[in-house]
């Protein structure tokens, strides 16, 4: 018999009549209620039984175990196979791209982390736009997504249309755009507009019903905003899809189930809760996963992709970035406001020499290698090592769930596997 070994991400979810099988590398999600195979997959997972002795009693488990992963080659190295992947996702596929067309912004949300009242508003021209494009061209990007971001991007809607079309005269490129405003002058006429641009979804945040949203997302003026935005969400649906993001924290518990009962018949849009982050003090940020399963109880809060993934942050694309509106270029969105110019200006403006040098620190990043703080975890595959930025600016990490939380996701996979095989 050829040698195997136990894969490194392994779940065996004990429910008493039956166990839930889970595995991480290769998504294979199964349930086992015959008693004689719970007694020896139990063991087996848990080291005390060996593999020859599944092949030997029961060879149709063993090659069960196999065929889903749970069994593996023993000279097959998961973690470095998902390291050798990771490598490659860097310099491979879409070319992602952020342009922060302005900083300037028409709200004062009490939450912001971009800290813009402090610093003087930038906006983006079409010398810097055509910089981008002059950049794909460089590179020879053949895959690029675009995303059009602030401040709000709507303040300075004339630099993203001519950004649009310019990226769209790439020859053999294919693009496509996003954008994340707050929403208040997305009205249908500029939906009309971006849509029939190219523009197919956008990111919209609305904090619950009236009273939530309009005391933590207002105007300068202090002037609610809830009523505009909830047409504006309405209207651009009719043209693309939004996805609506509703923000929660322990005060505002019942916003997401307003949010989501006010837009369930339509379907192109999609509302998901995140927790509001303290980016300021991250000792304080809120722990994401487990914190929105707190206020909200945990078969509220949506099921993640926990299939084994490559990375999908801008900061780990080597050939994405984010540009400034002066052109500067950084890694992170969380950089929009924070970075230190000075550090951060590059000689050669928006060019693959620049994002060279700035890529020295980020290259260097990967999960998968024996001296991340990751390195260990079962969960890594479908976690991705958290957020890139904790662990290369601030030497840290910050996981998305607790082992308890993610056995509870593999739980609502089976329940959702089983109702649909039953609809």
């Amino acid at each position: 018999m050829k040698n195997y070994k136990l894969s490194k991400y392994n779940w065996a979810i004990d429910k008493s009549s039956y166990i839930i099988l889970y595995n991480g590398f290769t998504d294979t999600l199964a349930k086992v209620d015959d008693a004689d195979r719970i007694n020896r997959i139990n063991p087996l997972f848990s080291g005390i039984a060996s593999i020859e002795e599944v092949n030997r009693d029961d060879s149709e488990l063993f090659e069960f175990l196999v065929h889903g992963g749970f069994l593996i080659p023993a000279e097959f190295d998961e973690r470095e196979y998902f390291r050798q992947q990771f490598n490659r996702s860097k310099y491979a596929g879409i070319v992602a791209i952020t342009a922060v067309v302005t900083t300037g912004c028409n709200f004062k949300c009490t939450y912001c982390y971009e800290e813009l009242e402090s610093r003087p508003v930038e906006v983006m021209d079409t010398h810097t736009a055509d910089a981008i494009v002059d950049y794909c061209r460089q590179i020879g990007a053949k895959n690029v997504f675009v995303t059009l971001y602030g401040g709000e991007p709507l303040l300075n809607k004339e630099v993203c249309i001519h950004l649009i079309n310019a990226m769209q005269e790439l020859e053999d490129c294919k693009v496509g755009f996003h954008m994340v405003t707050n929403g208040y002058l997305l009205d249908e006429a500029t939906a009309i507009t971006l849509s029939g641009m190219g523009v197919k979804a956008a990111q919209i945040t609305l904090d619950g019903p009236r009273e939530i949203h309009d005391s933590q997302r207002m105007l300068k003026d202090g002037s609610g905003t809830y009523e505009v935005v909830v047409k504006n969400i309405t209207s651009a649906a009719r043209h693309m899809k939004v996805q609506v993001r509703v923000n929660i924290g322990r005060h505002s518990a019942q916003a997401y189930d307003h949010i989501k009962e006010l837009f369930k018949d339509n379907s192109a849009i999609f509302v998901y809760p995140a927790a509001i982050q303290d980016y300021a003090n991250p000792k304080c940020a809120a722990p994401d996963h487990d914190f929105m399963a707190e206020i909200l109880g945990a078969d509220k809060v949506p099921v993640p992709r926990i299939k084994a993934k490559q990375p999908g942050c801008i900061a780990t694309n080597m050939t994405g970035m984010v540009v400034l509106p002066d052109g500067q270029i950084v890694k992170c969105w969380r950089e929009v406001t924070s970075w230190d110019k000075e550090a951060y200006r590059m000689p050669y403006g928006i060019d693959i020499r620049s994002i060279n040098m700035i890529n020295r620190e980020w290259e260097k990043y990967n999960p998968y290698n024996s001296s991340n703080k990751c390195y260990q975890c079962k969960m890594l595959p479908s976690c991705g090592g958290g957020c890139p930025y904790e662990h290369v600016i601030n030497n840290t990490h910050k996981c998305k769930y607790t082992e308890t939380m993610y056995r509870q996701y593999i739980e609502r996979m089976y329940q959702d596997k089983i109702s649909e095989l039953k609809g």
